[in-house]
């Protein structure tokens, strides 16, 4: 250092260095995810440096010397979880996070090249990209208590990065949040018929639904729409309602006989709540499926629910294969089931009560003693061959 001067000979004759340096060092934090790293910058002053920064000496010409600021400039424009609007710095906020209620994550975001996407990371977990400059999504909190957590957003500068040597900081960091996970009470409410009965559980615990031993229990309907056995288990995130279920499906007692064709058909018919079984199938298509066989068959036969004579119930039939006479003294016990998909992947089987036993002739018979119907001349015909039909 010569007397009267700041430095012997000429330093960094290059002028765009600290553009450039900046821009290099930049890039190695953000390859390394730790651009949210607290960092202790050693700045020289000296007497005589001017009191505003010097101007871009080729006065924007030189895309590489161009000033920072309007060149490589973002701008972080945040609506979810906290308002910050319009920051060309990264937001950092200390949030808590309650469990079983997703954080919202929404802004806009800018940068002077454009934006091509956005990224958000929880903890040490994978990058999550949305496409643009545009954020609206929701981040699910399902933390143990008093644990806490970190979520970082970056967005990523338009250019193409990979032909540029100039162009490397793609990555701009937007916002750093803090998170502490809380857990509150929340409310099971039980409702059998019309009474509810409610239980205080901690969220983000296992809760087991009591258990139901009725024939016609289909299982636990949640106000979520989920579907859970006598006895299933679930952890409760939220205030949640369920109601229990059940499905009254009868088999009517006696049969009839289907005299269209050539061989008569046994027919036993089946009544079923419809109510219930409306609120089964908005779940899904496959939420409860009904089948009918008789006893002894092993083949089952799916059974199709349509509008009932009676208000408020369904009807279905259980027809048997066409009879020849040799079978019009055969008893026929007619047995229908609904199989129920619930939400966890298990199933389970509710029967239908009622039915009894019949053979052909035994129908016949009751239907030429009944005195009350008058049937076409062609019907009796038929009927009475078939309740006179020796096998002799």
């Amino acid at each position: 250092r010569a007397e009267g001067k700041n430095f012997w000979k000429q330093y960094s004759q290059n002028v765009s260095a600290a553009m450039g340096e900046a821009k290099t060092l930049y890039s190695a934090f953000a390859a390394g995810d730790a651009l949210d790293a607290a960092c202790t910058f050693l700045i020289p002053v000296y007497q005589g440096m001017p009191t505003s920064p010097c101007a871009d000496p080729a006065n924007g010409a030189c895309s590489s010397m161009a000033p920072a600021t309007t060149k490589y400039s973002y701008e972080v424009s945040l609506t979810a979880p906290v308002w910050n609007s319009h920051t060309n710095a990264p937001v950092y906020r200390s949030i808590e996070a309650t469990y079983g209620t997703p954080l919202k994550l929404s802004g806009n975001f800018y940068h002077s090249y454009g934006v091509s996407k956005l990224e958000y990371r929880l903890d040490d977990g994978d990058w999550i990209a949305v496409e643009g400059n545009s954020l609206q999504v929701s981040v699910e909190t399902d933390f143990p208590q008093d644990s806490s957590h970190i979520l970082v957003l970056r967005g990523t500068a338009s250019y193409d990065h990979s032909t540029s040597s100039k162009k490397n900081n793609y990555n701009f960091l937007c916002a750093v949040f803090y998170l502490s996970a809380v857990q509150p009470d929340v409310t099971l409410s039980l409702q059998v018929g019309n009474t509810v009965t409610d239980r205080t559980h901690r969220a983000g615990t296992l809760v087991e639904l009591p258990s139901w031993n009725s024939p016609d229990f289909v299982g636990w309907l949640g106000s979520d729409g989920t579907l859970l056995p006598s006895g299933g288990e679930f952890l409760i995130k939220q205030s949640i309602t369920y109601r229990a279920v059940f499905l009254q499906m009868k088999i009517l007692e006696g049969a009839s006989l289907y005299t269209q064709d050539p061989q008569p058909h046994l027919k036993f018919s089946v009544t079923l709540e419809r109510e219930e079984y409306d609120m089964l199938c908005e779940i899904s298509e496959d939420t409860v499926l009904i089948y009918g066989k008789f006893q002894g068959e092993s083949e089952s036969q799916a059974l199709t629910p349509s509008d009932g004579k009676a208000d408020g119930l369904l009807q279905m039939s259980l027809l048997t294969e066409p009879l020849p006479p040799s079978a019009y003294d055969r008893l026929f016990t007619p047995s229908v089931y609904a199989s129920i998909r619930y939400t966890n992947g298990s199933t389970g089987t509710v029967y239908a009560t009622g039915g009894s036993a019949r053979s052909a002739r035994q129908v016949a018979e009751a239907a030429l003693s009944d005195t009350l119907t008058t049937y076409p001349a062609a019907t009796v015909s038929f009927l009475e061959s078939i309740a006179n039909y020796s096998k002799s």
